[in-house]
Protein backbone atom coordinates (compact mmCIF):
# COMPACT_ATOMS: atom_id res chain seq x y z
CA UNK A 1 0.00 0.00 0.00
CA UNK A 2 1.18 3.20 -0.95
CA UNK A 3 0.01 5.55 2.00
CA UNK A 4 -0.37 9.06 1.30
CA UNK A 5 1.28 9.07 -2.35
CA UNK A 6 1.43 12.64 -1.80
CA UNK A 7 3.07 13.16 1.44
CA UNK A 8 5.93 10.56 0.04
CA UNK A 9 6.89 11.97 -2.60
CA UNK A 10 6.69 15.49 -0.93
CA UNK A 11 4.60 17.53 -3.95
CA UNK A 12 2.15 16.32 -5.88
CA UNK A 13 -8.78 18.87 -13.68
CA UNK A 14 -12.40 19.69 -15.29
CA UNK A 15 -14.89 22.66 -14.55
CA UNK A 16 -13.64 25.77 -13.07
CA UNK A 17 -11.91 28.52 -13.76
CA UNK A 18 -8.23 29.33 -14.49
CA UNK A 19 -6.82 32.22 -12.94
CA UNK A 20 -4.01 34.17 -14.57
CA UNK A 21 -1.48 33.54 -11.77
CA UNK A 22 1.54 31.00 -12.23
CA UNK A 23 1.49 28.20 -10.64
CA UNK A 24 4.02 28.02 -7.75
CA UNK A 25 6.09 25.29 -9.07
CA UNK A 26 8.07 26.50 -12.09
CA UNK A 27 7.05 25.33 -15.59
CA UNK A 28 3.51 24.11 -14.18
CA UNK A 29 1.39 26.26 -16.35
CA UNK A 30 -1.65 27.83 -15.20
CA UNK A 31 -3.24 27.17 -11.77
CA UNK A 32 -6.83 26.26 -11.21
CA UNK A 33 -9.06 28.04 -9.53
CA UNK A 34 -11.51 26.05 -8.58
CA UNK A 35 -10.14 22.87 -6.95
CA UNK A 36 -12.85 21.12 -5.33
CA UNK A 37 -15.22 21.36 -8.80
CA UNK A 38 -11.81 19.47 -10.25
CA UNK A 39 -10.79 16.89 -7.69
CA UNK A 40 -13.83 16.13 -6.10
CA UNK A 41 -15.44 12.61 -7.42
CA UNK A 42 -12.26 11.81 -9.19
CA UNK A 43 -9.33 9.43 -8.62
CA UNK A 44 -5.64 10.76 -8.99
CA UNK A 45 -3.51 8.59 -10.80
CA UNK A 46 0.30 9.56 -11.06
CA UNK A 47 3.54 7.65 -11.04
CA UNK A 48 6.55 8.86 -9.53
CA UNK A 49 10.09 7.02 -8.93
CA UNK A 50 8.59 3.39 -9.77
CA UNK A 51 5.97 3.88 -7.64
CA UNK A 52 2.30 4.53 -8.92
CA UNK A 53 -0.47 6.11 -7.14
CA UNK A 54 -4.57 5.48 -7.18
CA UNK A 55 -6.27 7.55 -4.60
CA UNK A 56 -10.23 8.76 -5.61
CA UNK A 57 -11.44 11.84 -3.88
CA UNK A 58 -14.72 10.86 -2.13
CA UNK A 59 -17.76 13.89 -2.10
CA UNK A 60 -17.39 13.55 1.82
CA UNK A 61 -14.15 14.23 1.92
CA UNK A 62 -12.40 10.94 2.71
CA UNK A 63 -9.43 10.07 0.92
CA UNK A 64 -9.60 5.98 -0.83
CA UNK A 65 -6.75 4.33 -1.79
CA UNK A 66 -7.98 2.43 -5.07
CA UNK A 67 -5.25 -0.57 -4.48
CA UNK A 68 -6.85 -3.67 -6.32
CA UNK A 69 -10.48 -2.17 -5.74
CA UNK A 70 -12.94 -2.11 -3.08
CA UNK A 71 -13.87 -6.08 -3.76
CA UNK A 72 -10.41 -7.73 -4.19
CA UNK A 73 -10.11 -10.11 -1.18
CA UNK A 74 -6.34 -9.64 -0.33
CA UNK A 75 -5.99 -5.75 -1.09
CA UNK A 76 -9.19 -4.07 -1.03
CA UNK A 77 -9.94 -0.02 -1.07
CA UNK A 78 -9.58 1.44 1.58
CA UNK A 79 -9.17 5.18 3.37
CA UNK A 80 -6.43 6.73 3.80
CA UNK A 81 -7.07 10.12 4.84
CA UNK A 82 -9.45 13.27 4.19
CA UNK A 83 -9.25 16.18 1.73
CA UNK A 84 -10.59 19.26 1.37
CA UNK A 85 -10.50 22.62 -1.33
CA UNK A 86 -8.72 25.35 -0.22
CA UNK A 87 -6.27 26.51 2.74
CA UNK A 88 -5.86 30.08 4.45
CA UNK A 89 -2.17 29.99 2.81
CA UNK A 90 -3.44 30.00 -0.64
CA UNK A 91 -6.82 30.75 -1.18
CA UNK A 92 -10.91 29.25 -1.14
CA UNK A 93 -10.10 27.35 -4.16
CA UNK A 94 -6.88 27.31 -5.59
CA UNK A 95 -5.44 24.15 -2.89
CA UNK A 96 -6.10 20.96 -1.77
CA UNK A 97 -5.44 20.04 1.29
CA UNK A 98 -4.79 16.23 2.48
CA UNK A 99 -4.87 14.67 6.34
CA UNK A 100 -3.26 11.49 6.31
CA UNK A 101 -3.86 11.64 10.35
CA UNK A 102 -0.74 11.65 12.93
CA UNK A 103 0.22 15.55 11.76
CA UNK A 104 0.70 14.19 8.15
CA UNK A 105 -0.89 17.29 6.52
CA UNK A 106 -0.24 18.38 2.66
CA UNK A 107 -1.62 21.38 0.89
CA UNK A 108 -0.80 21.14 -3.12
CA UNK A 109 -2.07 24.01 -5.40
CA UNK A 110 -2.62 22.23 -8.76
CA UNK A 111 -1.68 23.17 -12.20
CA UNK A 112 -2.31 23.01 -16.04
CA UNK A 113 -4.77 23.21 -18.32
CA UNK A 114 -8.46 21.82 -18.29
CA UNK A 115 -8.37 18.18 -19.05
CA UNK A 116 -5.10 17.68 -17.49
CA UNK A 117 -2.25 15.90 -17.01
CA UNK A 118 -1.86 18.29 -13.70
CA UNK A 119 0.96 19.30 -11.54
CA UNK A 120 0.13 18.84 -8.08
CA UNK A 121 2.78 21.47 -6.44
CA UNK A 122 3.24 21.03 -2.73
CA UNK A 123 3.04 24.91 -1.64
CA UNK A 124 5.71 24.13 1.77
CA UNK A 125 8.41 22.56 -0.44
CA UNK A 126 7.40 23.69 -4.09
CA UNK A 127 8.26 20.00 -5.18
CA UNK A 128 5.35 18.77 -7.51
CA UNK A 129 4.48 15.51 -9.18
CA UNK A 130 4.04 15.96 -12.90
CA UNK A 131 1.76 14.18 -15.19
CA UNK A 132 -1.48 13.34 -12.67
CA UNK A 133 -4.61 12.52 -14.49
CA UNK A 134 -7.94 12.94 -12.71
CA UNK A 135 -10.24 10.35 -14.11
CA UNK A 136 -13.96 8.62 -13.07
CA UNK A 137 -16.92 10.52 -12.52
CA UNK A 138 -18.46 10.36 -8.68
CA UNK A 139 -16.86 6.69 -8.53
CA UNK A 140 -13.99 5.21 -8.02
CA UNK A 141 -12.06 3.68 -10.31
CA UNK A 142 -8.92 1.93 -11.07
CA UNK A 143 -6.19 4.04 -13.32
CA UNK A 144 -5.23 2.66 -16.62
Amino acid sequence: MKTAWWMAALALGMAGGVSAQTCPCAGGGTQQVNVQALVNGKTACATRNGDTWQEFHAANGDVIDYKRGPNDKTDPSSKVGTWVAGNATRGAQQTVTYNYGAGQVYSYAVCGAAGGPYLFCNVSSMQGIAGVQLIGNGSSVPCP
